[in-house]
Formats: structure tokens, sequence, C-alpha cells
């Protein structure tokens, strides 16, 4: 299949003044050129889908200790929220129960 294949560019040249064993013959010849060379190219693409997925490892290891470090921020975060929200209960409980006499000014003045 890939002699037909690098036979096809022969077919556009158009080149008639060739007879047809000559055609088979530079078919021939770029074929095995290209047997020489493909190998070399798949090296070349195999390094770089290597080292692109060697990049997207990095990456996803990266973004993965940034999920664990926000996790843990967002515990801390979380905890302190409602020992607040208590505490603004408590003090909403607090002020609830106690009377304000005549004009006292509260004590956040």
């Amino acid at each position: 299949m890939l002699y037909a294949i690098c036979a096809a560019p022969l077919h556009h040249q158009r080149t008639r003044t060739k007879n047809p064993t000559e055609r088979i013959q530079a078919a021939v010849h770029l074929c095995d050129q290209l047997d020489e060379a493909l190998p070399h190219l798949h090296k070349r693409r195999m390094d770089k889908f290597e080292e692109q997925i060697a990049h997207l490892i990095r990456a996803v290891d990266d973004l993965s200790d940034i999920v664990a470090r926000q996790d843990s921020e967002i515990s801390v975060l979380s905890r302190r929220v409602e020992m607040l929200m208590r505490r603004e209960g408590e003090r909403e409980a607090e002020s609830a129960s106690a009377v304000t006499i005549g004009n006292e000014r509260p004590p956040h003045y």
C-alpha cells in the first residue's frame, strides 16, 4: 500500500516522456527513500509527543498540588466562618436579652 501512495505523485507530474518501466523504477526509488526517511520522521514525532506528554504530566501535578492546597485553605476558612457565625449568634442572643433603658447609648458608641 505504501508503494501505491508513493507512486501517486508521479501521476500528477504528467511525465509522458518516461516509459512505464522508468516510471515504475522512479516510484520504487521514491518509496525506498521514503522507507529510509520514515523511521527518522516517526522518531521525531514520538520525541515531540513524549515531550508534550511530559509537560502535560507536570502541569497536572502542579494543578493537583494547587487544588490540594486550596482544599485545605477552604477547610480552614469554613471552620472560621462557622466559628464567627456561632459567635455572632451568641452576641445576638445576649443583646436580645439585654434591655436598653432610656437614652443609654449602645456600647459601640
